[in-house]
C-alpha cells in the first residue's frame, strides 16, 4: 500500500483515531489504534503515540504505510520491552541502547539464572529475534541500578564498543542519593577494591595486592536535602559495584543500599526496595561511523523525588513536642504549685484525696478492685453480694 496523502485538518478534531475513520484512511477505532501505536501516523511532522490526543485546527496528519520498522513483527517485539517497563532508547544496524528497569539483571551467571529468563539480554533476544540477531552484551549494571546499557548487534561492534570501554574512552554518568552530607561540593573517589568471588561483593583491599585494582570516579553534588545529598559520579573505571562501594567507604552509603552499609545507617536511613542508582548518560564512538553518540534515561518514579521525599524512619523524623499535663502547664506559666486540694486528679483509684473511700473508678484494673472493694464497708446493694446471695438461696 503506498502512502497516503496528506491531509490538512480546517476545524480540528477531538481525537486522532476517530478522524482516521471518519476520512475513510482505516475501516474501524480498532485498526486506527494499531496503525498509531505501530509507528504510521504523523500529526504536524511528528510520529503519533496516542489515539486520543486531540487535533487543533490546521494540524496536517499522514499515513505511511511502508515506513521502515513499523511492521507487524516490529511491534510484536516492541511489546516484548514495553510489557516489561524496558525503554527502547536507540538501534540501529550496529547497536542497541535500552533503559534497565531496577530489579532485572543485565545478564545471568548461573544455570538458575538462565533458567529464570529474567534479564535484560533474554529480553534483548526476544525483541532481536525477528532480525535473527543475537545482542552482545557490552557491558553491565547492577541489577538493582535502572539506567542505560549497551548491545552490540554483531561480533564487529561488539568488538569495537568493548575496545572503547577497555580504554575508557566512552563517558558513562550516573545519578545517586546518599545519606549524609560531603564537606565538599565535588571530588575524586579513589579506593583499592577486589572481588571476593565467594561472597560476591566488591571489597576494599591492600594495594597491590592480589586481585586489587585502583577505581576512581569523579563526584559533584547536585543537591544538599535534609539528611540527604543527591551526586552525579562520572566513572573512571568500570569496576563491579564501584560506586555503592565508593560512598560507603567515604561514609555515605546509598539510600536504599542493603550490602554496602553498616548497622548505623541501615536503620537510620529511609525506607526504599532498592539502591538509589542510576545510570543517568551514556556516549561513546559509533563502532562503523565514528560518531559520537550520547544518550539520556530519565530519573525513573521511584528515586525521582527521593530527594524531597520525607522519612518514614522515626529516627529521621524531627522529635515530637512534649504534650504538657495540667501540672506542667503550671510550672510553665510561673503559677503556684498545686497543692494537696488540688491532687484529686494523682490519687489512687478508689481512694480520695482526703483519705475517705471514694466510688470504684471504672478504669481501675480488676486486681485494683478487688483490694478497693476490700477496704470499704460492706454495701448491700453491690453487685457481688447480690449474686452471693442469690447463690445462697439457690443452695437452700
Amino acid at each position: 500500500m503506498s502512502n497516503d496523502k496528506l491531509h490538512i485538518i480546517d476545524e480540528g478534531a477531538p481525537r486522532l483515531d476517530h478522524l482516521l475513520v471518519s476520512l475513510g484512511l482505516v475501516t474501524s477505532r480498532r485498526r486506527a489504534s494499531q496503525v498509531i501505536q505501530s509507528g504510521k501516523v504523523d500529526v504536524n511532522g511528528q510520529v503519533a503515540t496516542a489515539g486520543g490526543m486531540p487535533l487543533p485546527p490546521g494540524a496536517s496528519v499522514q499515513i505511511d504505510w511502508n515506513r521502515k520498522g513499523t511492521g507487524r513483527k516490529k511491534v510484536t517485539a516492541r511489546a516484548v520491552l514495553s510489557q516489561r517497563q524496558i525503554g527502547l532508547v536507540h538501534e540501529d544496524a550496529d547497536v542497541l541502547v535500552l533503559n534497565k528497569p531496577a530489579g532485572m539483571l543485565t545478564d545471568t551467571a548461573t544455570a538458575g539464572q538462565e533458567r529464570a529468563k529474567n534479564s535484560l539480554r533474554h529480553y534483548a533476544e526476544l525483541y532481536l529475534r525477528h532480525q535473527h540477531v543475537s545482542p552482545f552484551v557490552v557491558h553491565r549494571i547492577d541489577r538493582d541500578t535502572s539506567g542505560l546499557v549497551l548491545f552490540a548487534k554483531s561480533t564487529y561492534a561488539g568488538k569495537q564498543l568493548k575496545e572503547q570501554f577497555a580504554r575508557r574512552t566512552p563517558r558513562r554518568v550516573y545519578w545517586c542519593a546518599v545519606q549524609g552530607s560531603p564537606e565538599t561540593d565535588s571530588g575524586t573517589f579513589e579506593h583499592w577494591m577486589a572481588w571476593n568471588s565467594h561472597q560476591l561483593i566488591q571489597q576494599k583491599a591492600v594495594p597491590n595486592s592480589k586481585g586489587a585494582v585502583l577505581a576512581s570516579a569523579q563526584w559533584r553534588v547536585l543537591s544538599r536535602q535534609r539528611d540527604i545529598t543527591l551526586l552525579e559520579v562520572r566513572l573512571h573505571t568500570g569496576r563491579r559495584n564501584q560506586i555503592r562501594l565508593h560512598c560507603q567507604l567515604n561514609g555515605w552509603p546509598l539510600v536504599g543500599e542493603k550490602q554496602y552499609v553498616d548497622e548505623h545507617h541501615r536503620a537510620k536511613g529511609p525506607r526504599l526496595r532498592r539502591q538509589a542508582l542510576h545510570a543517568l548518560r551514556l556516549a561513546f564512538s559509533h563502532p562503523q561511523t565514528g560518531a559520537t553518540l550520547a544518550f539520556e534515561a530519565p530519573l525513573p518514579a521511584d528515586i525521582s523525588n527521593i530527594g524531597a521525599r520525607k522519612s518514614k524512619n522515626k529516627a529521621d523524623a524531627p522529635a515530637a513536642e512534649p504534650r504538657k499535663t495540667p501540672a506542667a502547664s503550671a510550672s510553665d506559666s510561673n503559677e503556684a504549685p498545686p497543692t494537696a486540694a488540688d491532687s484529686t486528679v494523682g490519687a489512687t483509684d478508689g481512694q480520695a484525696a482526703d483519705g475517705e473511700p471514694a466510688a470504684p473508678s471504672k478504669r481501675r484494673k480488676p486486681r485494683r478492685k478487688k483490694l478497693a472493694a476490700a477496704q470499704q464497708p460492706a454495701v448491700k446493694s453491690t453487685k457481688p453480694r447480690r449474686r452471693k446471695a442469690k447463690m445462697g438461696k439457690g443452695k437452700s
